[in-house]
């Protein structure tokens, strides 16, 4: 790491390296705001497939339980009293 600081002090960088250092900078801002863009209409479009048909985010309130949230725990009992595997049925 030496040897190439002393090499950048004593001979100045190629003449075109200013020139590239501002291109990359400016790509990396074209690139962030064509993301930012992008991900906006992606989630746009995610959040129009979930709606169901002839929904409007005004007519829903804040507060409205949706049929996944009230579901009992018995739904859920299978996943709640399966058992972890255990050394002894690993090594069957």
């Amino acid at each position: 790491m030496a040897l190439t600081a002393a090499e950048l002090m004593f001979r100045p960088p190629a003449a075109w390296w200013p020139t590239a250092w501002i291109a990359s900078w400016a790509l990396t801002g074209v690139l962030l705001a064509a993301w930012v863009l992008l991900r906006a209409a992606q989630k746009r479009d995610l959040r129009q497939i979930d709606r169901p048909p002839g929904h409007h985010p005004a007519a829903a309130a804040p507060s409205a339980y949706t049929e996944t949230e009230t579901a009992t725990p018995s739904a859920y009992a299978e996943t709640e009293t399966a058992t972890p595997p255990t050394c002894a049925t690993m090594d069957q």
